[in-house]
């Protein structure tokens, strides 16, 4: 039985955003996505000409002032764009101008590992060889390109709030269970059905919202080790695991960041004051 019946499915897509609101949207055009890229290109090939220029007047000459342009311009085609989708979570002054935003697959807000892997194909796909972004746009259902494609994500015209979600929460009787419980890889598409189901089960007649609630847990129980204890209820079950997920992603989102915190430390100690060994 299928966790959701075709009735209770949204009939578009629907985004939930960082701050658990709904967006009833549509999946941008290649066109119009090309044209936000097109305004990020030209704002950060400002901005990097600008920096370049500083930094030309400050480095010294030789091999310490190329790596300053070269970590100046690594900056600015890839630490700034990631910094700006991480912490607006989706949007760039492109995306803001054509009134889109990068959400993933199951319309949630994306996470920094999202926005380094559409960084790193960008320098490919934008800067390098354009095509690429284009024939895989118009190629693909939703108009991703390549970086879409390796990180679950699409690009999604926003047209409005539609409705707003509680926050995810432990049930108090569950947070002993849900504190050691390992939540593995519950696909994107099946959790954002169970995040929907909690948020609408208020409006559900009874009947329909015991099938719908077990039929999730179901679904959901697969990835889920231990078993919750005897007798627990669906939905308590449903949020508990929603919540433990939640927390798993947020620790290893920040064990990614402290990772590339500690990749790039090098670089920080990095001086201009290096003797230019071909002197």
């Amino acid at each position: 039985m299928s966790a959701l019946s075709p009735a209770a499915r949204p009939s578009r897509d629907e985004v939930v955003t960082a701050e658990a609101v709904v967006l009833d949207v549509t999946s941008a055009s290649v066109m119009t996505r090309a044209v936000g890229a097109l305004i990020d290109i030209v704002v950060y090939t400002i901005v990097l000409f600008a920096a370049a220029d500083v930094v030309a007047h400050v480095a010294p000459a030789g091999a310490s002032g190329d790596v300053a342009i070269i970590v100046t311009t690594a900056l600015c085609l890839l630490g700034i764009p990631v910094a700006v989708e991480t912490f607006t979570h989706g949007r760039s002054v492109g995306k803001a101008v054509m009134g889109l935003r990068v959400v993933r697959d199951d319309g949630g807000p994306i996470q920094p590992r999202h926005a380094l892997v559409r960084g790193l194909l960008a320098i490919l796909e934008l800067w390098g060889l354009p095509f690429i972004a284009l024939i895989t746009g118009f190629c693909s259902k939703r108009s991703k390109r390549l970086g879409d494609m390796l990180a679950g994500t699409y690009s999604a015209r926003v047209r409005g709030v539609k409705s707003q979600f509680a926050p995810l929460w432990m049930p108090p009787q569950l947070a002993g269970w849900g504190m050691g419980a390992d939540v593995g890889r519950i696909p994107d598409p099946l959790a954002l059905r169970a995040r929907l189901f909690l948020a609408r089960a208020g409006s559900m007649t009874p009947p329909l919202r015991a099938r719908l609630g077990y039929g999730l847990a179901a679904a959901v129980e697969p990835y889920v080790q231990p078993a919750p204890p005897l007798g627990t209820p669906a939905e308590l079950y449903l949020a508990a695991v929603l919540a433990r997920r939640r927390d798993q992603e947020a620790r290893a989102d920040a064990e990614h960041i402290r990772a590339a915190g500690q990749l790039l430390a090098p670089v920080g100690r990095l001086g201009f004051g290096l003797q230019d060994p071909a002197q």
